[in-house]
């Protein structure tokens, strides 16, 4: 079984609805979205470790993606009342 093939079963297996392979060469890690962050656009500066502060220096992840060809994106669907 090839590696993505593996990764998606697991995420389908962990309740994922979707997954799809992402090619990390199309990722643009954009500055202005940064200084979104810092303004505190969504209220979550500082507040959750996904997001800036925790989540590091722009160019230290632009670093960390560079170092894969592919990643996945997973989605899940619900319902709404």
């Amino acid at each position: 079984m090839e590696a993505f093939e593996q990764v998606e079963k697991i995420a389908k297996d962990a309740g994922f609805t979707y997954v799809s392979r992402l090619d990390t060469s199309t990722l643009v890690l954009l500055d202005e979205v940064r200084d979104m962050c810092a303004a505190n656009t969504c209220g979550k500066y500082g507040a959750n470790w996904a997001c800036p502060p925790g989540c590091g220096e722009l160019e230290e992840l632009r670093k960390q993606v560079a170092r894969y060809q592919w990643g996945i994106l997973v989605q899940t669907v619900g319902d709404v009342e």
